[in-house]
């Protein structure tokens, strides 16, 4: 796989949740817990999946940690300034 396959399975993933209003206004408790479900959803397609499945579930833990760095890029939001 490629990066800009990887990337491109981000987007995707991105564009299918748009309905759900972004990440700007979400806690660091609420992406963290996202962040450690993705993870396990991505530990059981690595154990149980194929490639498809993996790939979009790591393009989902990769989608959390980006929300969360995004988050606290120079203090844009306070831990639980906001509730989602």
């Amino acid at each position: 796989m490629r990066i800009t396959q990887f990337f491109d399975a981000m987007l995707e993933k991105l564009d299918k949740n748009r309905h759900k209003g972004g990440w700007h206004n979400c806690t660091n408790a609420y992406l963290k817990k996202r962040l450690y479900r993705e993870l396990s959803e991505l530990l059981e397609a690595v154990k149980n999946g194929s490639g498809e499945e993996i790939r979009k579930e790591a393009a989902d833990v990769a989608n959390f940690a980006f929300f969360i760095a995004d988050v606290n890029e120079n203090n844009k939001t306070k831990p639980e300034e906001h509730r989602r």
